[in-house]
Protein backbone atom coordinates (compact mmCIF):
# COMPACT_ATOMS: atom_id res chain seq x y z
CA UNK A 1 0.00 0.00 0.00
CA UNK A 2 2.79 2.45 0.87
CA UNK A 3 4.64 1.68 -2.38
CA UNK A 4 1.47 2.25 -4.39
CA UNK A 5 0.86 5.59 -2.69
CA UNK A 6 4.41 6.75 -3.38
CA UNK A 7 4.25 5.62 -7.00
CA UNK A 8 0.95 7.44 -7.48
CA UNK A 9 1.98 10.67 -5.76
CA UNK A 10 5.60 10.74 -7.00
CA UNK A 11 5.49 9.17 -10.49
CA UNK A 12 9.08 10.25 -11.23
CA UNK A 13 10.38 8.10 -8.36
CA UNK A 14 11.37 4.50 -8.99
CA UNK A 15 9.63 2.33 -6.40
CA UNK A 16 10.64 -1.26 -5.71
CA UNK A 17 9.15 -3.68 -3.22
CA UNK A 18 10.66 -6.76 -1.67
CA UNK A 19 10.00 -9.34 1.00
CA UNK A 20 11.65 -8.83 4.41
CA UNK A 21 13.90 -11.86 3.99
CA UNK A 22 15.22 -10.45 0.68
CA UNK A 23 15.71 -6.87 1.88
CA UNK A 24 19.48 -7.01 2.44
CA UNK A 25 20.11 -8.56 -0.97
CA UNK A 26 17.84 -6.09 -2.75
CA UNK A 27 19.37 -3.08 -0.97
CA UNK A 28 22.83 -4.12 -2.13
CA UNK A 29 21.55 -4.85 -5.66
CA UNK A 30 19.36 -1.76 -6.18
CA UNK A 31 21.37 0.77 -4.10
CA UNK A 32 18.32 2.88 -3.16
CA UNK A 33 18.39 6.39 -1.72
CA UNK A 34 15.52 5.65 0.67
CA UNK A 35 14.45 2.40 2.31
CA UNK A 36 11.06 2.05 4.00
CA UNK A 37 10.82 -1.09 6.08
CA UNK A 38 9.60 -2.65 9.28
CA UNK A 39 13.22 -3.70 9.84
CA UNK A 40 16.08 -1.69 11.29
CA UNK A 41 18.81 -0.20 9.10
CA UNK A 42 21.18 -2.61 10.85
CA UNK A 43 19.95 -5.22 8.36
CA UNK A 44 21.37 -3.19 5.46
CA UNK A 45 24.59 -4.39 3.86
CA UNK A 46 25.26 -0.91 2.45
CA UNK A 47 24.57 2.62 3.67
CA UNK A 48 21.54 4.42 2.30
CA UNK A 49 20.73 8.12 2.47
CA UNK A 50 17.52 7.60 4.44
CA UNK A 51 16.05 4.62 6.27
CA UNK A 52 12.51 4.79 7.60
CA UNK A 53 11.50 2.02 9.97
CA UNK A 54 7.73 1.91 10.11
CA UNK A 55 6.53 -0.29 12.97
CA UNK A 56 4.01 -3.01 12.42
CA UNK A 57 2.05 -1.60 15.39
CA UNK A 58 0.81 1.85 14.28
CA UNK A 59 0.70 2.97 17.93
CA UNK A 60 4.51 2.81 18.00
CA UNK A 61 6.62 5.67 16.63
CA UNK A 62 8.46 5.42 13.34
CA UNK A 63 12.26 5.70 13.34
CA UNK A 64 13.90 7.90 10.72
CA UNK A 65 17.62 7.80 9.99
CA UNK A 66 18.55 10.53 7.53
CA UNK A 67 21.99 11.89 6.84
CA UNK A 68 23.41 10.22 9.92
CA UNK A 69 20.78 11.69 12.26
CA UNK A 70 18.16 9.55 13.95
CA UNK A 71 14.76 10.67 15.19
CA UNK A 72 11.50 9.04 16.23
CA UNK A 73 8.19 10.29 14.89
CA UNK A 74 4.82 9.54 16.44
CA UNK A 75 1.78 9.57 14.18
CA UNK A 76 3.92 9.13 11.06
CA UNK A 77 1.97 9.98 7.90
CA UNK A 78 2.33 9.46 4.17
CA UNK A 79 2.92 13.20 3.86
CA UNK A 80 5.88 12.95 6.27
CA UNK A 81 7.24 10.03 4.27
CA UNK A 82 6.90 11.94 1.00
CA UNK A 83 8.79 14.88 2.56
CA UNK A 84 11.70 12.55 3.39
CA UNK A 85 11.67 11.15 -0.15
CA UNK A 86 11.58 14.66 -1.63
CA UNK A 87 14.49 15.77 0.55
CA UNK A 88 16.53 12.71 -0.44
CA UNK A 89 15.84 13.33 -4.11
CA UNK A 90 16.84 17.01 -3.83
CA UNK A 91 20.03 16.08 -1.99
CA UNK A 92 21.07 13.46 -4.54
CA UNK A 93 18.96 13.63 -7.70
CA UNK A 94 18.97 10.57 -9.90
Amino acid sequence: MIAAGIALLRPSIEVATTRPEELALDVSRINPQVVISSQSEATSPAPVQAWVKIPIDPAQPAEVLFGGRRRTVSGFTLEALLAIIDEAEQSHPL
